[in-house]
């Protein structure tokens, strides 16, 4: 792929260093099997779960951490837009881009790809990757790892062990700053705290105005489709 730097490897190396077999043929890597990707995961799946960095950010409130690991060389070189398909092409050096070079958009992207790999892999995975996103810089992880704790209800998330006064507190604020960034799914999450009262007393105009700003930032996205059905309740 040509998103990271491409390593030629023997097969058994491979099978050493990696843990899956990579087949080599005319000098271009083979094709990994189903059986190797799920073996992928698990090995990343693990480092996740080991890394101290994303565990003390995977159990707060994602508005207390937003932006708290971005590297401060990233507002002068962003990095590149890593998208969900070429992190799924190449599950392992999305990670290491995420956690060496500080990318949110490979840590957001590698939780997509964890949480698209459910049920087979656990959905906690994915919101570690999201809250970890978060601190990196990634409004869209903070929102991820908001709606996560309020929506997905996982078992064993460490924020559901938190007082529900907290956690409404924790969506308010969350949606709040990711909308302030002009994330779609923010403004809608912010539009329904405010429309059922969550966090702050019920207000039908802010409601709307949130609704509306979501899909004046993009009016073609699911979150806009959301806020549009969402209108239809308060009219």
């Amino acid at each position: 792929m040509n998103r990271w730097p491409m390593i030629r490897i023997l097969a058994a190396s491979a099978a050493l260093l990696f843990g899956v077999t990579v087949a080599v043929a005319a000098g271009r890597p083979g094709k990994v099997t189903e059986n190797d990707r799920q073996g992928v995961l698990d090995i990343v799946a693990a480092q996740v779960e080991a890394n101290d960095e994303i565990q003390s950010h995977y159990k707060v409130c994602p508005a207390e951490i937003a932006n708290a690991a971005r590297p401060f060389w990233r507002e002068l070189f962003p990095g590149e837009d890593i998208s969900r398909e070429s992190c799924g092409e190449d599950i392992k050096a999305c990670y290491r881009t995420c956690m060496e070079e500080g990318s949110a958009a490979a840590c957001l992207a590698l939780g997509y790809t964890l949480q698209a790999a459910s049920p087979v892999v656990s959905p906690l995975w994915s919101q570690m990757l999201f809250a970890q996103a978060c601190a990196a810089g990634s409004s869209g992880g903070c929102t991820n790892r908001a709606a996560g704790i309020r929506n997905g209800q996982f078992s064993g998330d460490p924020m559901l062990n938190a007082e529900r006064d907290h956690l409404r507190g924790c969506f308010l604020r969350t949606f709040t700053l990711t909308c302030n960034e002009d994330d779609p799914w923010g403004c809608t999450m912010l539009g329904q705290s405010y429309q059922y009262g969550e966090g702050a007393p019920a207000d039908r105009g802010a409601a709307k105005r949130f609704y509306e700003k979501s899909c004046a930032i993009s009016d073609d996205f699911p979150a806009c489709d959301f806020a549009r059905n969402r209108l239809k309740e308060l009219e």
